[in-house]
């Protein structure tokens, strides 16, 4: 079972790459889920749900969700993510 501390979207490869060279990122093994192969907006609500289902902002290394609470495409990018959000809750495990 995995410990999620962070979760993030953008070009996988160089993002990780980025973080290995953080010290406290840096620390921890980062793992591919979808590998530059879903949409903006999934990848949006995907990051933003997936920061929600494990603990948020306060219980992660991220300091800011992925969407904030007044944008106005939120729910359209929640939505977006949503029917991926179970398949890869199940991958990862974790809490």
């Amino acid at each position: 079972m995995a410990l999620v501390v962070y979760v993030g979207r953008g070009d996988a490869k160089a993002r990780l790459l980025a973080h290995a060279k953080d010290p406290v990122k840096g620390q921890y093994e980062g793992i591919i889920l979808a590998n530059n192969n879903i949409s903006y907006a999934e990848a949006r609500g995907l990051e933003q749900l997936l920061i929600d289902h494990y603990g948020g902002t306060s219980n992660l290394l991220n300091i800011k969700n992925g969407i904030g609470a007044l944008n106005v495409k939120r729910s359209e990018y929640l939505q977006a993510g949503a029917p991926l959000l179970k398949e890869l809750v199940e991958i990862i495990g974790g809490s």
